[in-house]
């Protein structure tokens, strides 16, 4: 025989968590993309040795990341890029910039940045999140020249 009772408690408990879930997530949710991003921005010293990050749209020995999610490969005005990357029509996506930074001669081979990759996919995704983060004016603030 069923204990409707218990039922009765136990419907009532899965709706609680159900009301209270989005909030309890949308928290820890928070605090695990800000962690994401401040380990992005010390991973971004690495690209910074060559890349500034702000919006002056003025480069060093590589093009400025700023905004670059979403900008035409090998377009940004007052960079000379490789042959590879300027005759691309392709659009910086999050997929083909993980790409990018996993393997940069995979992606477009022959070109000249002189970067093996970054192998962990954490580094990759924290990396792009802390671009992001300050294309878009974040919290976070860009490094590199300013």
């Amino acid at each position: 025989m069923v204990d409707h009772r218990r039922l009765g408690f136990a419907a009532g408990a899965a709706l609680a968590l159900m009301i209270a879930a989005p909030h309890a997530f949308a928290d820890g949710q928070a605090r695990i993309s800000s962690a994401d991003i401040l380990d992005g921005k010390e991973t971004f010293q690495i690209c910074a040795v060559c890349h500034r990050l702000d919006k002056s749209g003025a480069s060093t020995t590589g093009p400025n990341l700023y905004g670059v999610v979403g900008r035409k490969v090998g377009k940004l005005p007052g960079f000379r890029y490789s042959r590879q990357l300027a005759k691309s029509q392709a659009v910086w996506t999050v997929k083909l910039l993980d790409a990018w930074l996993r393997d940069p001669q995979k992606v477009f081979p022959g070109n000249r940045m002189p970067f093996t990759g970054l192998k962990s996919a954490a580094d990759r995704r924290d990396v792009i999140a802390y671009i992001e983060d300050v294309s878009n004016g974040g919290h976070t603030s860009g490094t590199g020249a300013h």
